[in-house]
């Protein structure tokens, strides 16, 4: 499905424009605070339509099984005011979905900006998809210390006011990095960058296709992405269709 498509999963009845629907229980919320505060193991949280306007990052910690879906980035639009916070934090979770929604920042300049769109830090399986991840200060997706499968999916990663898609640290418990059907676009750093003590396990397994990138204004990769990863990712790029 294209970035942004509508998720049409079965679920029971959409939440009500501008609030959440913990599908598992029937619960309706104000906020994603606490939506996710009193989501279960393997709930689904459905994000409905307009714009949230949220002030904090929304944190997802210690969480198992937890999705968060929105009902397509063209109708589900989180706008943070907190530019110097990520607007998802996921902490120390597994099995954790986040799809169909816009997530930005009311502001997109570097000195305004501190975090990125996305932080993973310390948490196994995690499956983004079908989001725009867009106008961040820094970075769209910012992974430290990913643990088993990160499965980023028919995404548009465009305009961070940094590099699309950051390593930051040790990624030697990463075992699978599944990058399909993403477009990487005019982010003014590298379309992937690795920083600090960035380093990959000899395990990792990579599975890459259907992507496109261009414009970013450092290029694709930065220096220290290691070539077997590049040649992945490379063998996966296909010509952009541009707006």
């Amino acid at each position: 499905p294209p970035a942004g498509a509508d998720v049409q999963a079965g679920e029971p009845s959409a939440p009500p424009p501008g609030k959440l629907l913990n599908a598992d229980t029937g619960k309706i919320y104000e906020t994603f605070r606490e939506a996710i505060k009193e989501a279960g193991e393997g709930h689904r949280l459905l994000v409905g339509e307009g714009e949230f306007r949220v002030s904090g990052a929304i944190g997802v910690s210690r969480k198992k099984a937890l999705q968060l879906i929105g009902a397509g980035a063209a109708k589900t639009r989180v706008i943070s005011s907190d530019t110097g916070n990520v607007v998802i934090e996921v902490q120390h979770s597994e099995d954790i979905t986040i799809e169909g929604m816009l997530l930005t920042h009311t502001a997109v300049r570097r000195e305004l900006c501190e975090y990125g769109v996305i932080l993973l830090y310390g948490s196994h399986n995690v499956t983004i998809a079908n989001n725009i991840i867009r106008g961040s200060g820094v970075w769209g997706i910012d992974s430290q210390d990913p643990r088993g499968a990160l499965i980023v999916v028919n995404n548009v990663i465009e305009k961070n006011t940094e590099d699309g898609v950051l390593f930051r640290g040790s990624q030697k418990n990463l075992e699978r990095f599944v990058f399909k059907g993403n477009t990487l676009r005019k982010n003014n750093g590298y379309g992937f960058h690795c920083t600090g003590s960035c380093v990959f396990g000899e395990h990792l397994v990579l599975e890459a296709s259907n992507n496109t990138a261009y414009d970013n204004q450092k290029g694709v990769f930065s220096r220290k992405v290691p070539e077997s990863f590049k040649a992945s990712i490379n063998a996966s790029l296909q010509a952009p269709s541009k707006p």
